[in-house]
């Protein structure tokens, strides 16, 4: 989430065809009043995690359905991403093992936090709406 400077919902509506190991890219789809298609470099971090969710997956017997992160719990709907207040919840979780203060304990803080250090190294705004918004 940080490195693309994501929203939350973002990768959880990542799809497995949105990712190309072989060209090394990643396409984040957003939705919204003009929805967008943002293509980002698959880097190698990204990459063994992706294959490390993959795997857990595989173990857990969870491979079908189109999403990377499939929804965990049975739905009317088979095939649905994982639910926001399921992903938000792992984020509070991951907030409170690393014991940091609570008003940072929203999930957006780390999207700002990227915006931030893109905006010190120097990068234009609008490059970093292109690269964060999609537009």
């Amino acid at each position: 989430q940080y490195f693309y400077g994501l929203r939350l919902s973002d990768p959880a509506h990542i799809k497995k065809d949105d990712i190309d190991f072989d060209n090394r890219e990643i396409f984040i789809s957003r939705g919204g009043i003009v929805p967008s298609t943002t293509v980002y470099p698959l880097v190698d971090e990204i990459k063994k995690e992706i294959i490390r969710v993959s795997v857990h997956l595989v173990r857990q017997g969870t491979t079908e359905g189109t999403y990377l992160f499939p929804c965990a719990k049975n739905t009317t709907e088979v095939d649905q991403p994982i639910a926001r207040f399921t992903a938000n919840s792992s984020f509070d979780d991951i907030w409170k093992t690393a014991m940091l203060p609570g008003e940072l304990s929203y999930s957006d803080v780390l999207r700002m936090s990227r915006r931030k250090h893109l905006e010190e190294e120097g990068i234009p705004s609008s490059m970093i709406s292109y690269l964060l918004d999609g537009n």
